[in-house]
């Protein structure tokens, strides 16, 4: 009934159901965070979405996605070197492990909570530069272990070191860990 009344699908009878046009590209977009509890509850929905993704990962990347997450690790490492913030770095991992699944529904998912994610991350990030520098590299050798179980395509390892590393950064936000 929404669809009809918004223009996006026409019933004719006896023919059936049509698209007419697709819905703006702002339908796919979640609500902004707007608590603590908001933080929390994305760190939660992302250790699912992240685990299966990885376990996916494991199971199906080819030879690219598997280099484009090692440009992610890479790309971390410079960031952990030069003691940068490494917010757009750390998404990338992120991506990269949802596209080496090789189906679309789960970067489309990861890119329409980009920004959920980026208050995660960066509230994560920005206390780790100002915490000892192990905390930092706890954080990078999570990313490794993921890395690590997708390329020998464990998928159960991946999929365990996945949620672990995000039950980690959410410990890390709000529980000094």
């Amino acid at each position: 009934m929404r669809l009809r009344d918004d223009g996006v699908v026409a019933s004719r009878q006896g023919a059936g159901s049509f698209v007419m046009r697709r819905p703006a590209a702002d339908v796919y977009n979640y609500a902004p965070v707007g608590s603590i509890a908001d933080i929390q509850r994305c760190f939660v929905f992302r250790i699912g979405i992240e685990g299966e993704a990885a376990a996916l990962a494991a199971r199906d990347h080819d030879p690219e996605g598997l280099r484009r997450i090692r440009d992610a690790i890479a790309a971390l490492d410079q960031v952990i070197a030069d003691a940068a913030l490494g917010v757009e770095e750390d998404i990338a991992f992120h991506r990269s492990v949802a596209e080496a699944t090789g189906n679309r529904f789960f970067a489309a998912t990861l890119a329409a909570i980009q920004s959920q994610v980026s208050v995660g991350i960066t509230l994560n990030r920005n206390l780790s530069l100002i915490q000892p520098r192990d905390r930092l590299l706890r954080g990078q050798e999570e990313h490794r272990a993921v890395l690590d179980a997708i390329a020998s395509r464990d998928e159960a390892g991946a999929r365990e070191a996945m949620r672990s590393h995000i039950e980690n950064a959410r410990k890390r936000v709000f529980e000094g860990g």
